[in-house]
């Protein structure tokens, strides 16, 4: 599951869309140019803060040319939740693992 979410706990939007894993597993086999989107952990909490989301959004955008076309439905859900986190003070993505 990803969240955008203030840092008081409250749930702005969320997604459980079944293509992320497979968009964030294109992203980790090439690290070198996803920096921030390659780094993701499947299996532990990984949080961007709104300074962050800016560079995780473009890096979103860009993986898209990689992915297949229900990865790039995640990619866009995922890119809606980063906006929603970057448009409050005091938001982040938070990318639940397993």
């Amino acid at each position: 599951m990803v969240f955008a979410k203030t840092y008081g706990g409250d749930v702005l939007a969320s997604s459980s869309a079944g293509a992320i894993p497979g968009a964030l597993a294109t992203a980790a086999r090439h690290r070198d140019r996803f920096v921030m989107a390659g780094h993701i952990d499947p299996y532990d909490d990984t949080v961007f803060n709104r300074v962050q989301l800016g560079v995780l959004v473009e890096e979103f955008e860009q993986l898209g040319e990689l992915c297949d076309a229900e990865q790039v439905e995640a990619l866009r859900e995922l890119i809606g939740l980063a906006r929603v986190a970057m448009g409050k003070v005091h938001a982040t993505l938070l990318f639940s693992g397993d």
